[in-house]
């Protein structure tokens, strides 16, 4: 989180070059991070919040998973409340398993 306002860098560069830039770095695979979250605070009391990360690890649906949490806690500070979040159902070890699982049986199936 970060107040990018009194960046020399953000007034002589357009904010559109800048998610340009940032969409546009390589992650490093091995080390990480693979997820680049970036909070741009702009002069008018709005802000943008950009999320990069490389397509093997994150899909659609966790990308909407995420996004929809951030909106819900965003939304549970401007209100003045503590965020509620649901309780996670499985870890991503069930999930992997679940998988696996799923992938066997449809292999299984006769065509």
């Amino acid at each position: 989180d970060f107040d990018a306002c009194g960046w020399q860098e953000m007034r002589e560069m357009p904010f559109e070059e800048h998610v340009d830039r940032e969409t546009s770095r390589p992650f490093d695979l091995e080390n990480g991070p693979l997820l680049r979250v970036r909070l741009y605070a702009g002069v008018t009391n709005t802000a943008t919040l950009l999320l990069c990360a490389p397509f093997m690890s994150a899909d659609l649906t966790s990308l909407r998973i995420l996004t929809g949490e951030f909106e819900s806690v965003y939304a549970a500070l401007q209100a003045a409340r503590v965020p509620n979040l649901p309780s996670l159902r499985g870890s991503y070890f069930d999930y992997v398993q679940q998988s696996r699982l799923q992938s066997r049986t449809r292999a299984a199936r006769p065509a």
